[in-house]
């Protein structure tokens, strides 16, 4: 199945492998390009249905004839949230510090696209190796290895404080075209 471990191991490896200009990850330009798509979708559906999709990861993305295309909407609430467990527990390298709360809100989904978003650039998660969510919700994310651009955008991404984080998906995209990234 497409959302296997292991399928979303090789997507970081050849995140990992495809190197722009001697570093690592993806050209800025053909990554915001994937993400545009999804991060349309996940505003839409979003706007539809009142909810976040709250488990973006690697995982959940899918190439399917050129288009970038978002998976597994719905789980987190419709499955996770009823289990009295954290969301964030669920998925703890990509869920907004907040979720290990259950605090849900539109600034959940396009803090889980930044995380994902810098690893596809660089090859490097902005927070390390992870741990438990309740560990990283004070964990200052690494933005070194992006341009100084990106590092601006996401550094408003991956604020800790909710309020002024991006409030859709589309808002952290159109934000990265206007750095020039």
């Amino acid at each position: 199945a497409s959302g296997t471990p292991a399928n979303g191991a090789r997507r970081r490896a050849a995140w990992a492998g495809c190197p722009p200009q001697g570093g690592r990850g993806l050209p800025p330009a053909e990554s915001l390009a994937g993400f545009k798509n999804v991060a349309r979708t996940l505003d839409e559906l979003n706007v539809r249905n009142g909810l976040p999709h709250l488990g973006l990861n690697p995982d959940a993305f899918h190439l399917v004839t050129g288009q970038a295309l978002a998976a597994d909407f719905g789980l987190a609430v419709w499955f996770w949230l009823p289990s009295g467990q954290a969301l964030a527990e669920f998925n703890p390298r990509y869920a907004a510090p907040e979720l290990g709360a259950n605090a849900i809100s539109r600034f959940c989904d396009p803090y889980s696209l930044a995380l994902i978003f810098q690893e596809m650039l660089t090859g490097v998660h902005p927070l390390g190796a992870g741990g438990k969510p309740t560990a990283r919700a004070y964990s200052q994310p690494d933005l070194s290895p992006l341009e100084s651009g990106d590092r601006v955008v996401l550094a408003r991404a991956l604020d800790r404080t909710v309020s002024r984080r991006f409030n859709s998906c589309m808002g952290r995209i159109a934000a990265s075209h206007g750095s020039g990234g």
